[in-house]
């Protein structure tokens, strides 16, 4: 099975469309979002109708819990002036003001860790799900390690691409990744990755090119791929809709 993957779409609609162009060649034959579909950009709307015409599967982001649930503390951040200028809490009333019902409902369900096959998906790291925390290095990501119990796992959350495993456990090599060519990789079975999927619509390790990666379950291939796209009428559209002047220069590079 050939799996695409995105992760933190952030309603960037020209990175989306790039991307899926880009997928649609490949002959993947299932298309599965690692979360934060929506907030920051312009475009919260469009992103989730084309993912569901698609019929992506997904799991939350925090960006989509904020936007889709409703509780005291997010209600009182919304209320206050702040999110004129932070670009969070900017990025969720926008995209609150923009969806639909239905668009809401789709977010709302979607659950915080999916499985495709053996593997899994998650937005955030596995432990302490309530404070979504980040995979930015082996020491924060061996708890997840634990929790994969030698399965792979893709993440969304840290808009950087990365993979993290451990080469020694109990004094023991461990089978590690072969690296087959650049950004691609054979995984081993029965050993616990972690894979960080970098982001579609907002990366942050100084190039703007949109991500996405893809995985073959048979030949457990595993490639990393960047995509060019008009980052430029992305930022343009951020501005045009209000939003801050942060969100849209991050998308330069």
């Amino acid at each position: 099975m050939r799996i695409a993957l995105l992760a933190d779409i952030h309603a960037n609609l020209h990175a989306l469309k790039a991307v899926l162009k880009d997928i649609a060649p490949t002959g993947a034959d299932a298309l599965v979002s690692l979360g934060d579909v929506v907030g920051y950009g312009a475009n919260p709307a469009e992103c989730v109708d084309l993912l569901r015409k698609l019929g992506c599967r997904g799991v939350m982001g925090n960006h989509d819990y904020y936007v889709s649930k409703d509780g005291p503390g997010i209600e009182r951040i919304l209320s206050e002036g702040e999110t004129a200028t932070n670009p969070v809490w900017a990025g969720v009333r926008h995209a609150r003001e923009q969806l639909d019902d239905d668009q809401l409902a789709w977010l709302r369900a979607q659950e915080p860790v999916g499985g495709i096959g053996e593997d899994l998906v998650a937005h955030a790291a596995l432990h302490d799900f309530a404070q979504w925390p980040y995979l930015r290095s082996l020491r924060e990501a061996r708890p997840t390690l634990e929790l994969l119990n030698g399965r792979i796992g893709f993440f969304g959350h840290t808009h950087c691409e990365d993979m993290f495993f451990e080469e020694e456990i109990d004094n023991r090599a461990q089978p590690t990744p072969e690296r087959l060519a650049e950004d691609r990789y054979r995984l081993p079975i029965n050993t616990s990755i972690a894979i960080t999927a970098g982001a579609t619509g907002q990366p942050r390790d100084g190039d703007p090119q949109a991500r996405w990666l893809s995985w073959d379950t048979e030949t457990r291939t595993l490639e990393f791929h960047r995509v060019a796209y008009d980052n430029q009428a992305a930022a343009e559209a951020i501005l045009a809709a209000g939003l801050p002047e942060r969100s849209a220069r991050r998308l330069l590079g």
